[in-house]
């Protein structure tokens, strides 16, 4: 087996080898003065009563507000309009142009929807009708996918072996390097240091995967500022096929909006475990929480700030309106009665 797909296999595997093994009290936000934010559902996508879902696994927005999502147990990648209605739908079993075996994580830009699959190493590119256009090889495996808003492709690297650190990947349509912006201390053992990432204006913000840890970087990779949200250790390790892993995913992923706040999704130490999420300023101040009402492996915001999250183990998608507390201000004058 190549060397990627081993790798590719353990990043899939790593979250359900073992019971978590954090303290039995869940950790708590590092910021007592974290306010509880609230959510009102929009709508809901796919139920045990249609087949628009069977188990999706990757989704993002476009500019346009069409959902593209991929679906593991249909082998496909849909598209949705805003209101939850299909309007394509490209894939099926097998290795050849436009077909899965392990369909994940996608990312959209203006004109490409690009496409992982966990057991081939490359990326996969297609129009925004679903058309398969070509695969760009990838360098290492990758744990997380993004698109700037120029077309550029962004993904986080995880090396197979010691000596390099991870990596977000900067490259064009056609898979062409246009910068490695490195990041994480552990050269040794850089799976340690696998991450999620946003874009947030010139910089990458991480959520690192088994560390208790969250970084802003700069595009050179100096850090801007480094915070631990919550009281607990980093991820415990144990020893599978003579591989170092760790027991327990500490932050799942990471989003952000217009106003640049970011959304971290905790794992197995929160205290609602895949459905509480850290919300923090652009400068890294916990400034509220969200409790999702079901768990979740991804948040996803879109141009209009909805969030999308995860429902009923992949046959629902769930979009809702973030509800932050009103700002203080003036009391309104009222209107004079005639």
């Amino acid at each position: 087996m190549p060397t990627n797909t081993i790798a590719c296999f353990f990043l899939g595997i790593w979250a359900a080898l073992a019971p978590p093994a954090w303290p039995a009290a869940a950790a708590t936000p590092t910021s007592p003065s974290a306010v509880k934010l609230g959510l009102e559902e929009v709508w809901s996508l796919g139920s045990l009563e249609d087949n628009k879902l069977i188990m999706w696994v990757g989704l993002a927005a476009d500019d346009d507000g069409r959902l593209f999502v991929s679906d593991a147990l249909d082998f496909s990648i849909k598209v949705f309009d805003s209101k939850g209605r299909v309007l394509l739908r490209a894939g099926r079993p097998g290795t050849g142009p436009g077909e899965f075996q392990a369909v994940r994580e996608l990312a959209v830009s203006r004109d490409h929807v690009f496409v992982l699959d966990q057991q081939q190493p490359k990326v996969l590119v297609f129009d925004k009708q679903l058309r398969f256009l070509h695969a760009i090889p990838q360098p290492e495996p990758i744990s997380c996918l993004r698109t700037l808003p120029d077309g550029t492709l962004a993904a986080a690297l995880v090396p197979t072996g010691k000596g390099k650190r991870p990596s977000i990947w900067l490259a064009d349509n056609r898979g062409r390097t246009l910068q490695e912006i490195e990041f994480g201390a552990d050269a040794a053992h850089p799976a340690g240091d696998r991450a999620s990432f946003v874009l947030s204006g010139r910089d990458v913000v991480l959520a690192y995967s088994f560390k208790n840890k969250v970084e802003r970087l700069d595009r050179s990779g100096r850090v801007i500022w480094s915070k631990r949200l919550l009281n607990f250790p980093d991820a415990r390790f144990k020893s599978v096929m003579g591989t170092k892993i760790p027991t327990e995913f500490v932050y799942k992923d990471i989003a952000v909006d217009r106003a640049g706040r970011l959304f971290v999704l905790g794992g197995g130490p929160a205290e609602h475990p895949s459905r509480d999420v850290y919300v923090l300023s652009p400068a890294g101040e916990m400034i509220g929480t969200i409790v999702l009402p079901d768990t979740t492996h991804l948040l996803h915001l879109d141009s209009r700030d909805f969030l999308y999250s995860r429902a009923n183990d992949g046959l629902t998608i769930k979009k809702y309106r973030i509800l932050f507390p009103a700002e203080p201000g003036p009391t309104p004058l009222k209107e004079p009665r005639p």
